[in-house]
């Protein structure tokens, strides 16, 4: 019989940082989602993208800080960004951005992207954000921008979690489910 490994466990479950070359790609945040969906990004809407061109904002913002990517135009930025990355850099940092994603959706019931497609995203991520304001006290900085999405998706299920408590149960219900 194996012992088990918390630390092994727990880094399966909240990513981490992931190295593509010189760049770093982050865990996937609620505010972070939140902005790739409100430019489009082929990575959140479940769109295949026409080119790596279409990439370029999105694969930008997974890799700098929010503080940096919105102070001025994030367009122009991701664009100057671009010519300073190698085409083998592009690859990698979207492999990277792809786990990102993944670790997020496999903690969600129904990817989001499956859902854009009924109603879209901003319920859940208002409620996901409600909730750990509500039962940690966490400001929304660090819900929005520093907390790893999965983590507050995983801490939502777990027992002694009264997030029944906090918004109605029809709302969990909708979040997990899709509605019925």
């Amino acid at each position: 019989m194996s012992k088990s490994n918390p630390e092994k466990a727990l880094a399966a479950l909240i990513p981490a940082p992931i190295r593509a070359g010189s760049f770093t790609v982050q865990p996937m945040t609620l505010g972070m989602f939140a902005t790739l969906e409100r430019i489009g990004s082929p990575l959140v809407t479940g769109e295949d993208a026409k080119d790596t061109l279409e990439l370029i904002p999105s694969l930008y913002l997974l890799t700098h800080d929010p503080r940096e990517i919105f102070a001025g135009n994030i367009l122009d930025k991701a664009m100057e960004w671009a010519n300073t990355v190698g085409v083998d850099a592009i690859g990698k940092i979207k492999a990277a951005c792809d786990r990102q994603l993944k670790a997020l959706f496999d903690v969600i019931p129904e990817t989001p992207a499956d859902e854009k497609k009924k109603k879209g995203h901003d319920g859940w991520i208002a409620s996901a954000a409600y909730f750990a304001a509500k039962e940690f006290g966490w400001s929304f900085r660090e819900i929005l921008w520093e907390i790893p999405a999965s983590a507050i998706f995983l801490l939502r299920r777990q027992p002694g979690v009264q997030a029944d408590k906090i918004f109605p149960l029809s709302v969990i219900e909708e979040i997990d489910h899709g509605g019925s």
